[in-house]
Parts: C-alpha cells; sequence; structure tokens
C-alpha cells in the first residue's frame, strides 16, 4: 500500500511527457485501448502490436515536421495514430486528417496497384480531456454514403475517446467495462485513484504494479507538477462554461422561434420570427448562463471535494470563496 500522503499527490496521466510513457511501457495497456475502442481481438492486437517512429518523414526539405504521440501497426498494412488531447481545439481534427494522409502514404509501396490501395488502414485515436460534442465515451468517423450511411471502406477513422464521459459512467452510472475503466483511469486525479482503478483487475498484476511504478517515478522527477494539474481544471471549467453558454443559445433560439412564429401568425412571419428570435435569445442566454454556470461550478467544486483537492486550491480553480466551498462541503 502508498502511504496516505503519497495517495493523495494530486496528478494528471494525460500531459505527454507521462501519457506516451505509460502506453508505450505497458504494451498490454496499450492493446487493451485499442481493442476496446476499435472492437478489434485482444490477443491478435497484443501479439503483433509495434510501435512505430513517431516523427513523419518529411515530403520536403521545406515542410513542417510533423511529430504525433503514439504510431503502432496492428498488422503490416494497419496503423494508429493516438493522439492526447488536453484542451479542445478547432485545428485537431484537421490536424488528424493531415496525420492520416502523411501515415497513409508513407504506408503504401511506390508500385502498389489501384485495386490493392484499400488494404491499407490507418486509423486515429483521439484521447480527449473534455466532453465529446455527442457526450459519447467514444465518437466514431467513418467514410460513409451521406444518404444511406454504407460505409465505403474501412481505410480511415477518426475515433474520440471522452475520458471526462468514461469517469461519469464510472463514478455515476457504476459502468466497469475494459474502455470505461482505462478511460476513468487516465482521468485520475490522484495516485490512490489510480490504484483504486487498478484494482478492478482489468490489467493482469504485473501490468498493475508498472504503472503504479511509472506513476510513481514521473512524480518522484518532477514531471506531474500542480501548475499542469491547475491548467487543466481551469481549461476543463472553460470548456464546460462554453458548453453552458451553447446550451443557453440552443434554448434562446428554440424559445425565440416559437415566439417568433405565434407573433408572425398575426403581424406577419417575417417580423414575428426577428422579434422572437431576439427576446428569445437575449432570455436563454441570460437564464440559461447564470443557471448553468452556477450549477456547473457546483458540481465541480463538490467533484473536486471528493477527489480530496484542498479547499485552498479549489478555491483557486473555482473563484469561489472558502466560506462558499465550505457551505457547500457541508451539504453533500
Amino acid at each position: 500500500m502508498l502511504e496516505e500522503i503519497t495517495q493523495d499527490k494530486q496528478i494528471s496521466l494525460i500531459e505527454d511527457n507521462i501519457f506516451k510513457n505509460l502506453l508505450i511501457r505497458v504494451p498490454n495497456l496499450l492493446a487493451l485501448l485499442v481493442s476496446s475502442c476499435f472492437d478489434t481481438e485482444y490477443e491478435k492486437i497484443k501479439d503483433n502490436l509495434k510501435i512505430e517512429p513517431n516523427e513523419l518523414p518529411r515530403k520536403k526539405k521545406v515542410s513542417k515536421k510533423m511529430v504525433c504521440d503514439i504510431i503502432i501497426r496492428i498488422r503490416d498494412d494497419i496503423a494508429i495514430n493516438i493522439e492526447a488531447n488536453n484542451r479542445k481545439n478547432k485545428g485537431i481534427g484537421l490536424r488528424g486528417i493531415i496525420y492520416i494522409g502523411r501515415i497513409l502514404s508513407n504506408m503504401i509501396p511506390e508500385k502498389v496497384e489501384y485495386r490493392d490501395l484499400d488494404n491499407y488502414k490507418v486509423w486515429q485515436l483521439n484521447i480527449n480531456n473534455y466532453r465529446n460534442n455527442s457526450q459519447r465515451a467514444i465518437e466514431k468517423y467513418e467514410l460513409l454514403e451521406k444518404n444511406t450511411h454504407e460505409i465505403l471502406n474501412d481505410m480511415i477513422k477518426i475515433y474520440n475517446l471522452d475520458i471526462e464521459k468514461c469517469r461519469e459512467l464510472y463514478y455515476n452510472d457504476g459502468i466497469r467495462n475494459t474502455l470505461v475503466l482505462i478511460g476513468t483511469m487516465l482521468s485520475s486525479r490522484t495516485i490512490g485513484e489510480v490504484q483504486k482503478i487498478l484494482e478492478e483487475n482489468f490489467l493482469e498484476k504485473e501490468d498493475q504494479e508498472r504503472v503504479m511504478r511509472i506513476v510513481m517515478d514521473a512524480v518522484a522527477e518532477g514531471l506531474l507538477t500542480e501548475k499542469d494539474i491547475l491548467d487543466n481544471e481551469r481549461w476543463k471549467r472553460e470548456e464546460e462554461l462554453e458548453c453552458v453558454k451553447e446550451e443557453a443559445l440552443a434554448e434562446g433560439l428554440s424559445k425565440g422561434e416559437k415566439i417568433g412564429l405565434s407573433k408572425g401568425e398575426k403581424i406577419g412571419l417575417s417580423k414575428g420570427e426577428k422579434i422572437g428570435l431576439s427576446k428569445g435569445e437575449k432570455i436563454g442566454l441570460s437564464k440559461g448562463e447564470k443557471k448553468g454556470v452556477e450549477k456547473n461550478t457546483k458540481d465541480m467544486i463538490k467533484n473536486m471535494i471528493a477527489n480530496n483537492l484542498s479547499i485552498d486550491m479549489i478555491s483557486k480553480i473555482s473563484g469561489k470563496s472558502i466560506s462558499e466551498i465550505n457551505k457547500i462541503a457541508s451539504i453533500m
């Protein structure tokens, strides 16, 4: 058992400097992650998994160097690029497509026949420390025919794993499948929580010990700093507030449309829509933001209290006073 003071040590496993180390040095964890996400057989992946160089060759001398987080091969003709994303960014999707194209072009032999091109596959797995747009634990993007939704081929796949959603499913809904357990472990806030999730035994004992050793070494070497943790919590809060604003806007537009249509029947559809949308957006945004932000902040504080963060750190992250935080803690 770890000492109590060590168990409470704050960590963030999604940081580049430990994320790569963890998956590369515990290949069975990497194989489990990939097999769970892409619905492939674990034993086949474990036996054939190879780590590839993560710096992509430049096509031209002046082209920008591209460095991926982790690239693996599970077959000679299937490569998977795995990226850890701490903060939502509009360019992440485009970056993934560029990486896929570059990896694919490097895989395909120069004299390959056109009919054999679809034998080569590159899949992208984004491990996201923020919420997916769909609010599902894993989003799956593939090449489909727009109307029939028929899959064109499986040459390209982009999957997004939401580790915060995995955490919610584990703690709130009691779901314990392998993907949820891995996602929850990667979202762990403390060393003690990593150990708790590992005790679900989705990994062999030897691999559990290897994971803990890597985490402890990272802490000892100062790779997991309090600043990283505070930045992550701040980014999450900003992302959650942005989601609240978007939901409030959607609610305002919905109400605005109803008001606009109702008035439009009497004084003209065009004028009614303008009045309704304008009033609806203002009412919806104002009420939605206030209620949403306050509830979101309280929920965030409760989660941090439950994960044993200090009152001072919670106050810094949330912007609430110590007395307000103690009041929330007293009614939990």
